[in-house]
């Protein structure tokens, strides 16, 4: 579920917004994502991430000319059900992959990066999310909790005392020595 916000006072045109659910693992599903969005999702976007937590969400912004209109604020709400951090990855339009070729974490931006912001959850599921640029698909997914097992082994010390479990997403948790103990 997506709920808009806010899509910009300067878009003055149109905007699209597309819902396409890849998150079921079948054969038929991934073929159907591809060919209603062109590219295909594979499973998550590789190590230290879950597999993929929204649907995919095209936005396309146009200005009264209908020419793309890709800077500017676009708010929505939307629901990721059990997720305590969201992360939103975007694939610019215009990306070209093959059915077969799964969209790599090399070929997507996480939109914290361009200064967009993602709040929540609040007591509902839902994340509000302010992107500074659209015009691309986007896709939620979370961490994997590394820490939250065994203190984070074999990347950590199994033993809590002997060793502090740091999580960093979508990477290999730090594990730091506590006093007393050397690595």
């Amino acid at each position: 579920r997506l709920e808009l916000l806010d899509i910009g006072s300067e878009a003055g045109g149109k905007v699209l917004v597309s819902l396409v659910n890849p998150l079921s693992l079948d054969r038929l599903n991934r073929r159907t994502v591809y060919q209603q969005l062109e590219r295909n999702f594979g499973e998550s976007p590789g190590a230290f991430w879950t597999e993929w937590k929204t649907d995919v969400i095209r936005i396309e912004r146009f200005d009264s000319s209908m020419n793309p209109q890709t800077e500017g604020q676009f708010v929505f709400r939307l629901y990721a059900p059990g997720v305590r951090q969201l992360t939103l990855f975007k694939v610019p339009c215009g990306a070209d992959f093959s059915a077969e070729e799964a969209t790599t974490l090399a070929s997507m931006r996480n939109v914290l990066e361009d200064g967009s912001t993602i709040d929540g959850p609040d007591e509902d599921g839902f994340f509000t999310v302010t992107l500074l640029q659209v015009n691309g698909d986007f896709i939620g997914v979370e961490d994997v909790y590394e820490c939250e097992t065994d203190n984070g082994a074999p990347f950590c010390d199994a033993r809590p005392r002997h060793a502090t479990c740091t999580e960093v997403a979508g990477a290999a948790p730090v594990c730091s020595c506590n006093e007393g103990y050397v690595s």
